[in-house]
């Protein structure tokens, strides 16, 4: 009998050892979906995701984190299909109700686009940047209107957002209010001076606004740090 017991012993210590192993494995891949990038998160969030050991909302999160990692990397539809799970678990989740805007907005679906960005604002109404994502939408729309009040809203809660007054800047260049144009576009470039939109956008407008020198001057440097700025910022401007 000892020697059947002693085997039984074993049968469960390796059995508990296991267990403990798999709870372990299954609570790092949660954290590897979170935390690494790339494929490699990709993998661990699916590991976790069916591993059958997560639910409710854990579970709506390892949809948003792998949903991000796709819509990364372009995988656009991927990612819709996992917010929505995201959603579907978590209903109150405004950030994955922002990224699948984004995904709509990359497939010029901009009237859900703008559904999703609403929906992300009344769950979390001081959301810049889902402001000034839906400003885009409208304005990709033609609403400038709308627009112009959702870029508002945008630097109003964060008058750091460059993106906002450029985007804002760009507003005024179609209206043909070119100081208004200028200092948005100059606020942008102070504080992201890398935006060579901005450069072009007040080089242009400075031109409008007879200041020929000045404007030449932005549109030299923004056409050395992009030669295609001119023909893209002329196209989405209407600028002839």
């Amino acid at each position: 009998m000892l020697p059947s017991l002693l085997l039984f012993c074993r049968v469960l210590l390796f059995a508990a050892v296991f267990l403990l192993d798999a709870g372990g494995a299954h609570a790092d891949d949660k954290d590897d979906c979170a935390n690494l990038e790339g494929e490699k998160a990709v993998e661990a969030c699916t590991r976790a995701i069916t591993s059958g050991k997560f639910s409710g909302k854990e579970l709506g999160e390892l949809f948003y984190n792998r949903g991000v990692m796709f819509l990364d990397e372009a995988q656009v539809d991927r990612a819709i299909s996992d917010y929505n799970e995201a959603i579907r678990f978590d209903p109150a989740n405004a950030d994955a109700f922002f990224n699948r805007g984004r995904a709509y907005t990359e497939k010029a679906d901009h009237n859900r686009a703008i559904a999703d960005y609403t929906t992300s604002i009344q769950l979390d109404p001081k959301q810049s940047d889902a402001y000034n994502n839906r400003g885009r939408a409208y304005q990709e729309k033609g609403d400038f209107n709308q627009a112009f009040a959702n870029f508002n809203q945008a630097i109003k809660i964060n008058p750091q957002h460059a993106r906002a007054h450029e985007n804002r800047g760009d507003i005024y260049f179609k209206q043909t209010k070119f100081r208004e144009a200028i200092a948005d576009y100059d606020t942008a470039l102070k504080l992201d001076p890398q935006r060579v939109w901005s450069r072009y956008g007040r080089g242009m407008a400075k031109l409008k606004n007879g200041d020929e020198g000045g404007g030449k001057a932005d549109i030299d440097a923004a056409n050395a740090e992009n030669k295609d700025i001119a023909a893209d910022f002329n196209k989405e401007l209407g600028v002839e």
